[in-house]
């Protein structure tokens, strides 16, 4: 087991086994007119069905970031819901790509995205996918605290954000310690199931407020609002990382392009369903807001039970799954490094150095830039719509060429039209999150314990520069 699998491991199900000796496994061959994998000599397989994998893609995709989707339906208005199909169906593609570029070079096979980055561009083309890939992570890890400390200052709130952050932060310094957290992965059957149950309570809060009240909504809002909107919508794609794992470990995986076409359509539906009724009940009111809709629910529902057990299970999964994305940040970091080399007693201690260091960041990033939406936003321009939209396609189209597997001329415009888009959308939506973020800081948006609706009398500081804030 490599330390990247080893990493990745508590993000798949308990059922998902990566210690298994993949060094037998010959040489597969995507054929692209079949659209289906061959495989030769696969001697011993792996150990997941397809349900198994299924369960496994919703599982690492379908997280916290669903909370976030009506707050970036409301940045662009109901036009935002044509978004999610073509990010669900380009999410999709960009997924088989990913898969076909480990097994296009003969007699070879690529085990996880960094391989492929090696694998097509040498080894610039792995430190680029290992910056991304933590890059994402450790934003990963920022909102995770952003939400518990937003959260739990609704929940106990003679504590304020920073104090739960500080705690929070604090009581997991001790568990980023853990060099592997096999342990751990029962948490993916508790992650989705806390992520359905927030979704249920939005839908039926959501619902009730649609009927009852008359929310204001808006078709088309800004530009700034578009990228806004895409940055988020993207976010909750970003699973791409763990795809080969899962690929890897199917029993038969020429059957993974229908696993992504059924787990997408599974995601696909559950996001459209909480970023309409989100928005339907609470309409333009979200624009400003946290960004979590639960922050909507609780301000719409006073005294409301069951918004606080969402608030209370949400965190405790966020709270506990913490340790799972930051430790391949750490694995990477003790790799680079070299800690292998050095002694058991020097390894320990400047392990534990290490990884209190980057805790101790992630707490003050979290201190200092509380804004879960518009933070979410900036993480997912500057890696995720890159991970999602740009890396796949690069890798395909380069790896395809230098090993003359034929791309069909209408296929290349395509791969071409999304490639472009994507950097062009990571690109502004950076300047964008960024502009954004600016606007918080110059008026001292509300982050946590409440929602503010745009009709209620709140009165922040007049910002030095009121261009961060002029709508674009």
């Amino acid at each position: 087991t490599t330390d990247e699998e080893e990493a990745l491991e508590p993000l798949l199900s308990h059922s998902v086994n990566l210690s298994d000796d993949y060094s037998s496994i010959g040489e597969r061959k995507y054929t692209e007119g079949e659209g289906n994998l061959r495989e030769s000599n696969l001697k011993k397989p792996g150990k997941n069905s397809a349900v198994a994998a299924v369960f496994n893609i919703v599982a690492c995709t379908v997280g916290a970031g669903i909370l976030s989707l009506p707050g970036g339906v409301a940045s662009f208005g109901w036009l935002s819901l044509l978004l999610l199909p073509f990010i669900t169906i380009s999410a999709g593609y960009t997924a088989k790509l990913l898969i076909r570029c480990m097994h296009i070079v003969p007699g070879k096979r690529s085990n996880s995205y960094r391989e492929i980055g090696i694998e097509t561009f040498g080894s610039i083309g792995g430190v680029i996918t290992l910056i991304l890939q933590c890059t994402t992570l450790v934003g990963v890890c920022t909102i995770f605290l952003i939400l518990v400390g937003g959260n739990m200052s609704a929940v106990l709130p003679w504590l304020t954000f920073h104090d739960i952050v500080l705690i929070a932060g604090v009581l997991l310094i001790p568990v980023s310690w853990l060099k592997t957290l096999r342990e751990v992965s029962f948490l993916s059957y508790f992650g989705v199931a806390a992520s359905v149950f927030c979704a249920l309570v939005v839908l039926a809060l959501g619902l009730q407020f649609a009927i009852d009240d008359t929310p204001k909504y808006e078709v088309v809002s800004t530009t700034s609002g578009f990228f806004l909107s895409f940055n988020v919508l993207v976010f909750s794609y970003g699973g791409h990382a763990v795809l080969p794992t899962v690929e890897k470990d199917m029993r038969t995986p020429a059957n993974f392009p229908r696993v992504i076409n059924i787990a997408f359509s599974i995601i696909a539906l559950m996001y459209c369903s909480v970023a309409a009724v989100g928005y339907a009940g609470w309409g333009e009111a979200l624009v400003g807001g946290s960004g979590n809709i639960l922050d909507a629910a609780a301000a719409s529902c006073d005294h409301c039970v069951i918004v606080t057990i969402a608030y209370v299970v949400i965190s405790f999964h966020v709270f506990m799954a913490f340790p799972i994305p930051l430790n391949p940040v750490n694995l990477y970091l003790e790799h680079a490094f070299r800690f292998h080399e050095m002694s058991h007693t020097k390894e320990l201690v400047s392990r534990l150095l290490l990884r209190t260091g980057v805790m101790v960041c992630i707490i003050a990033l979290a201190m200092a830039i509380p804004w879960f939406g518009d933070f979410l936003s900036l993480v997912s321009a500057i890696s995720v719509i890159s991970m999602v939209f740009v890396l796949p396609i690069l890798f395909y189209v380069v790896l395809s060429r230098r090993h003359q597997v034929h791309i069909a001329w209408w296929k290349m415009c395509v791969l071409v039209f999304l490639f472009l888009f994507g950097v062009f959308a990571s690109v502004v939506g950076v300047l964008f999150a960024v502009r954004a973020l600016g606007c918080d800081f110059a008026t001292n948006a509300p982050y946590s314990n409440f929602f503010v609706p745009a009709s209620a009398n709140h009165t922040v500081e007049s910002p030095r520069n009121s261009s961060w804030c002029t709508p674009l």
